[in-house]
């Protein structure tokens, strides 16, 4: 079995004061990756970042508690 790679993290940066959050845009992973992975990766992702997430596969949603989940369908965008 091959060996996969530790998620890294940079260092922190000082604060400043005009810098935002980053705001990260993953498509479609999170119902392919198994939940140790899925951890890791939101482990891996700054606390005060922004994190939109879209997948199609929903199951793996019951992990998360109080996150707010928008559903899209036929056009229309609704808050879960």
């Amino acid at each position: 079995m091959p060996r996969q790679a530790a998620p890294t993290t940079s260092p922190a940066r000082p604060a400043h004061p005009n810098r935002r959050p980053p705001l990260y845009l993953i498509d479609d992973v999170f119902g392919e990756l198994a939940q140790t992975r899925r951890n890791n990766l939101l482990a891996a992702l700054p606390s005060a970042s922004q994190k939109l997430i879209t997948s199609t596969a929903l199951g793996w949603l019951r992990d998360l508690s109080g996150v707010p989940i928008h559903h899209l369908e036929a056009g229309h965008l609704k808050k879960s």
